[in-house]
């Protein structure tokens, strides 16, 4: 619709759209700010793709002509659609109410103005892929134990995150990427309720020396530690574990995981690039 508008500066969008196509906004580098006067109505919106979204070359969002820098959403709101908030450089932080169960794919994707901690609400049970992909000013991120599924690349290159991540014992798998470049964490605990780790899923964690992987665990992908500073890597089941170049692979070499600075060195470097498998008993 707007493809390739380079002049364009501005744009309002109505209570009445629910629906903007891909590459809609596409090439639009001039836009500045978008302005909307009903929230609910913009979260609402079903966005085609990144390009769909005027946010993610302009930036800032005006709510009845005020920039929107704490956001809060309302409690009239169940799910935060995918690209909804997009490349949204004006938020500092962010507010999720109770009534909310999901947040969509890159929700927040690009929001590198949100600083502080995140709480997630208990209502949520799902992150979407991208949701918080380089929001690399959140220092914390609380994820409740609502959560069954962590997204790919979730909370990928979410570089201010420091301290140790406490992943819930609701999760069950973490996906692909789903903390890459997050260049601050140093410690991870996975409870025993995931199942998977996804490829990379850890991976350039340059800060992260320590890690618990639960006995529920029984696949780890490619890469998933590959270049972080691990020191001690501890297996609550130390049992079964083989590793593999094949992803589908039923067998493969042996290991044993009693050593936690063998089982660190393993995962980092000699053996970051095989699939790990636990063969259950």
């Amino acid at each position: 619709a707007f493809y390739g508008c380079t002049s364009l500066t501005s744009v309002t969008i109505g209570n009445s759209v629910t629906s903007i196509g891909n590459d809609a906004f596409s090439g639009c580098s001039g836009l500045t700010g978008v302005y909307i006067n009903d929230l609910n109505s913009w979260i609402n919106i079903n966005f085609s793709g990144s390009y769909s979204n005027p946010l993610g070359n302009a930036g800032n969002l005006y709510l009845n002509g005020v920039l929107v820098e704490e956001l809060n959403i309302p409690s009239t709101i169940t799910e935060i659609k995918p690209y909804a908030f997009y490349g949204c450089t004006s938020l500092t932080s962010v507010t999720i109410g109770n009534s909310v169960t999901s947040i969509g794919d890159n929700a927040f994707y690009g929001c590198s103005g949100l600083t502080g901690n995140l709480t997630i609400p208990d209502s949520v049970t799902s992150i979407g892929n991208n949701a918080f992909r380089d929001c690399s000013g959140l220092t914390r991120v609380t994820i409740p134990d609502s959560v069954t599924s962590i997204g790919v690349r979730a909370f990928y290159g979410c570089s201010g995150l420091t301290g140790a991540l406490t992943i819930p014992d609701s999760v069950t798998s973490i996906g692909d990427y789903a903390f890459a470049y997050c260049s601050g964490l140093t410690r991870v605990t996975i409870p025993d309720s995931v199942t998977s780790i996804g490829d990379q899923a850890f991976r350039n964690c340059s800060s992260l020396t320590s890690v618990i992987i639960g006995t529920g665990v029984t696949e780890i992908g490619q890469y998933a530690f590959q270049s972080t500073g691990l020191t001690t890597a501890t297996f609550r089941d130390t049992s079964g574990w083989y590793v593999s170049t094949s992803s589908t692979a039923t067998s493969g070499t042996t290991l044993t995981l009693t050593n936690f600075s063998t089982n660190a060195f393993y995962l980092k470097s000699v053996y970051d690039h095989y699939y790990w498998f636990r063969k259950l008993n």
